[in-house]
């Protein structure tokens, strides 16, 4: 540690201080709030105006849609086929490579 006197210490910051208003700018309070008011985000106003508009046509197109038929757009449920269930399985040409398998391999239904 260096014994230095506080008068030396002194003169060093005050010349330091000196040296960095220098360099420092200057301090405008108008220039930094006019700064600020740029920065300042806005929405457009035609903006609001127009997604007003939209949310008013799709609730108009929305009411004045029919209302579907449910009954009809349906398919019935439990309607009886005309043929059997598993008709195509008994049909030999439905399965063509099944002849290339061993005998006990394939499946035979009743």
């Amino acid at each position: 540690m260096n014994p230095e006197p506080d008068h030396d210490l002194r003169a060093r910051f005050s010349a330091q201080r000196r040296a960095d208003q220098e360099h420092a700018p200057a301090w405008h309070p108008r220039v930094l709030q006019a700064a600020s008011k740029a920065s300042e985000f806005r929405l457009p106003c035609w903006l609001p105006i127009t997604a007003a508009a939209c949310l008013l046509l799709s609730l108009t197109l929305l009411q004045r849609s029919e209302t579907p038929d449910l009954v009809a757009a349906l398919p019935v449920l439990f309607e009886e086929p005309d043929e059997p269930l598993f008709a195509s399985l008994d049909n030999t040409s439905a399965n063509p490579s099944d002849f290339l398998l061993p005998t006990y391999l394939t499946i035979q239904l009743p």
